[in-house]
């Protein structure tokens, strides 16, 4: 297996365990523990040591005995870091259990496909096979290849008109009732229409919008908005969708709850008209 060029850094851990040491005490020890990833146990010389931390003789010896080396444990082979070789081992598991689902996936996909030789005389065909035809089933294997091929989903496919749609409604939406243009961001938020899409249609989506932008839910209003947020709450939005066109009165929504929403756009609009008005 090729080298693996990186090793996971648990931040806080790290920190925990350097967090009294000085700047150049942290250095050495990283430049040692790289060196290490790559290459293996670490020489046990001291010069040796210095010269693959790039330090200074006087600080490498400072620290080596006081701050680093209590890390690093004696072995035949070198010093090693106990915590660097189990992250070694457990990203080993990782590649090899990420190549058998691969293999797997490849079978499944391709199937295991086994071709078997007859053993025959030079010149000589086998009996009912036509002249110059393949031996194999290789007639069947290239027309299941070529449905699987029709079967995949095409590059470069038009995208869901539908997704623009919504994502238009939303913006307009958003702006009529907050008086506010909604932040969009294109791709993420044209990903989440789209797996949405998958299981509403854009009239059903339409209004559990609706739904949305006038839920009083503390989660909502504090999250803010947002077509993310929208996603993660559709489920609970459902009970609030009664089926009506998204200009009628709501369903789930008491009198109160309207009556906050309007008082909050009124203000919302009021603060607006005074920074507008300082401006000026």
């Amino acid at each position: 297996m090729a080298k693996d060029p990186a090793y996971p850094m648990y931040a806080q851990d790290f920190d925990m365990d350097t967090a009294s040491w000085p700047e150049a005490a942290v250095g050495i020890h990283v430049r040692l523990m790289n060196y290490s990833w790559i290459n293996g146990p670490l020489p046990d010389d001291p010069e040796a040591l210095t010269r693959i931390a790039r330090a200074n003789p006087e600080n490498f010896e400072k620290f080596w005995n006081s701050l680093i080396k209590p890390k690093w444990k004696k072995t035949k082979e070198g010093l090693v870091s106990r915590r660097l070789e189990e992250e070694r081992g457990l990203r080993r598991e990782y590649v090899e259990k990420q190549r058998e689902k691969g293999k797997k996936s490849a079978q499944k996909r391709w199937g295991k496909v086994t071709t078997v030789k007859p053993e025959l005389q030079p010149g000589v065909q086998p009996e009912d096979k036509p002249e110059g035809q393949p031996e194999g089933n290789s007639s069947s294997s290239s027309s299941k290849k070529k449905k699987d091929i029709a079967d995949a989903p095409k590059k470069g496919a038009s995208p869901n008109p539908d997704i623009k749609t919504f994502i238009d409604y939303a913006f307009s939406t958003f702006q009529k009732t907050f008086n506010e243009k909604m932040l969009v961001d294109g791709g993420k938020d044209s990903s989440l229409i789209k797996k949405m899409l998958g299981t509403y249609d854009l009239d059903k989506l339409k209004r559990l919008w609706d739904v949305f932008l006038k839920s009083d839910d503390p989660f909502i209003v504090k999250a803010g908005r947002t077509i993310g947020v929208f996603n993660t709450q559709i489920n609970k939005l459902i009970s609030g969708d009664d089926g009506k066109e998204s200009n009628k009165p709501l369903f789930g929504l008491s009198p109160e709850a309207e009556a906050q929403i309007k008082e909050r756009e009124e203000y919302e609009a009021k603060l607006k008209r005074e920074r507008e008005a300082n401006i000026d």
